[in-house]
């Protein structure tokens, strides 16, 4: 009823008994506004016939009534800001998309806050406010997919809207990380330790997390654990100052280190940490990434039911919360377990896309280069090698190969020896046994001389033993056994 009166009926008490007593309104028991009663079309149909009769700019003129009345109330900032729009308030719809947007980012809707970030920012007025809603866009590209070209637009008008040293940093920040999801080379670790240190020059402890972060990261995946441990420290000394998410990178970077190194079970422990601190923080979509990598690594040491349950707990929580870079990383570990323990009816729907995608890149030999997606590629070459079809064969030496190059160029250290012997393998299994001996040398003098290895580095020196055995070199197959008793 107070609604009426604010959007300008001067009878409203009579016209609402009158449409009740013809059934077609109903009144409510409660009213969500205190001191207002609530009521209800009876039909949905004639709610919408009622709402279609009104010529466009009366219609226009209500909603904007509509909006202002309801912001006086605490409504939903997005309610108020949908409101607003539809009748022609733009501008002032833009602030309560702003607001609905953090607040979306905070309850993990990730895709309704890249719309209401994408409406805000469209009618951002000043450098300030610009700004400010560009790097909500960007939080809620990164969360969604870190890796899409469309983050472009987020990370550019950071860029645009910058109007001080602090906002520069922050944009150049934004710029680097988003570099390095789309597999970035060696000169994005520079860029990034440079806005680390400035934004611990400028107090800024939410950017040097997030550079913190990517940096730990680089590091582990190439091996160099002394940097990655002491960027694990800095993001555990900010978490005591209660940096958002800072423990969950530190955990993630440690678990890493820990499984590289051979500490599994201290690996695991640091995984089971990771998980536990994204839940902390509600951050629901690193929650999933860090519990298939929970699963990956109970993969790798044969708990096989364990890791399958927990592969599936964060395929699903990917998909509730809709965020694409999740979901892959999930498929990237599901096809992990599958390429170790074969299929299973259960995971098949979760992989049919997945697999389908990775036979299409063996054939157009392209591939885009950040870790999940590689991923994808190189287990399902492992997968692959289960069979006995010389098509799927060649296939699996395809996608191991671009694999390995991959690794390769981006520095990936720590998959890169066994993701070799798994190239061996499949060359030997097309018959070209001298080139597999060669690969899975290269692969076993990189484990031999100490190279990290996040995986199971047996296989390559199987691999190798047998490629030595057929060609008839005992040295070769002598070391193999051995380093491969040793690495046991």
């Amino acid at each position: 009823d107070a609604a009426l009166v604010a959007l300008g009926s001067s009878e409203a008490d009579a016209l609402l008994r009158s449409l009740t007593s013809r059934e077609i309104l109903v009144q409510q028991d409660q009213s969500r506004f205190p001191g207002t009663k609530e009521y209800l079309f009876k039909h949905a149909l004639v709610r919408d016939v009622a709402y279609d009769s009104l010529d466009r700019a009366h219609r226009e003129e209500l909603h904007a009534l509509a909006g202002r009345w309801l912001s006086t109330l605490g409504e939903d900032a997005a309610t108020v800001a949908g409101h607003l729009d539809l009748g022609g308030q733009s501008t002032l719809a833009s602030h309560y998309w702003e607001i609905a947007a953090e607040r979306a980012l905070t309850a993990n809707a990730l895709a309704d806050a890249l719309t209401m970030a994408e409406r805000a920012l469209a009618f951002a007025e000043t450098s300030t406010t610009g700004f400010r809603r560009a790097s909500y866009l960007d939080e809620a590209f990164h969360r969604l997919d870190p890796r899409s070209a469309d983050r472009e637009s987020a990370v550019s008008a950071m860029e645009d809207y910058a109007y001080d040293e602090t906002t520069r940093v922050l944009a150049e920040g934004a710029r680097a990380r988003f570099d390095d999801a789309r597999g970035g080379g060696p000169e994005v670790n520079e860029r990034l330790a440079r806005v680390r240190d400035a934004a611990a020059r400028l107090g800024r402890s939410d950017e040097v997390a997030r550079c913190s972060a990517a940096l730990a990261s680089r590091a582990a995946f190439r091996g160099d654990f002394a940097v990655a441990e002491a960027e694990a420290k800095r993001l555990l000394d900010l978490s005591l100052h209660e940096v958002h998410g800072a423990r969950v990178d530190a955990y993630q970077t440690l678990a890493i280190i820990r499984q590289a190194k051979g500490a599994v079970s201290l690996a695991l422990d640091a995984r089971r940490s990771a998980v536990q601190a994204a839940r902390a923080a509600s951050l629901k979509e690193r929650e999933a990434i860090l519990t298939t990598n929970l699963g990956f690594a109970l993969s790798s040491v044969g708990a096989r039911v364990e890791a399958r349950e927990a592969l599936q707990s964060g395929f699903v929580l990917a998909e509730t919360i809709g965020s694409p870079a999740a979901v892959r990383h999930a498929q990237m570990n599901l096809l992990g377990w599958t390429s170790l323990y074969g299929n299973d009816r259960r995971l098949d729907a979760h992989l049919a896309e997945t697999r389908a995608e990775a036979d299409a890149v063996a054939a157009s030999q392209w591939a885009a280069p950040d870790r999940s997606n590689l991923g994808v590629i190189f287990y399902r070459g492992a997968e692959l090698l289960r069979s006995n079809s010389d098509v799927a064969l060649e296939r699996a030496r395809t996608l191991l190969r671009m694999a390995v190059e991959s690794y390769r160029n981006l520095g990936h250290l720590d998959v890169l020896p066994v993701a070799l012997g798994m190239w061996a393998e499949a060359e030997r299994l097309c018959r070209r046994v001298e080139e597999a001996r060669t690969v899975a040398a290269e692969a076993a003098t990189l484990l031999s001389s100490g190279a990290p290895s996040l995986l199971n580095e047996a296989p390559v020196f199987l691999t190798l033993f047998k490629c030595c055995n057929d060609l008839g070199d005992e040295d070769g197959a002598l070391f193999a056994t051995r380093e491969r008793a040793r690495v046991a």
